[in-house]
């Protein structure tokens, strides 16, 4: 079984203790948001990305994804779009 939350603090103790393996996963550093932005978006992140703090993988997939619907018009749009 494998589960997920944002919320650990609001997880019974018993229950985290019937769990073998928990990882913490932390968010992208500017070095690695700079080459997901690459990998997702095909072009070198703007300096500006490394003022978004908090980023994750998941938040470039969504972006990705809102590209197939509604195109951004250049990076700093997608930056934007990271940073809501």
């Amino acid at each position: 079984v494998v589960a997920a939350t944002n919320h650990e603090a609001g997880l019974d103790p018993a229950t985290l203790r019937r769990f073998v393996f928990k990882l913490r996963l932390k968010p992208l550093g500017a070095e690695r948001a700079a080459a997901a932005f690459l990998r997702f978006f095909g072009e070198p992140a703007p300096t500006c990305l490394g003022m978004v703090e908090g980023l994750t993988p998941g938040d470039f997939a969504v972006v990705a994804r809102q590209l197939r619907h509604w195109p951004a018009a250049d990076a700093l749009e997608l930056v934007e779009r990271l940073r809501a």
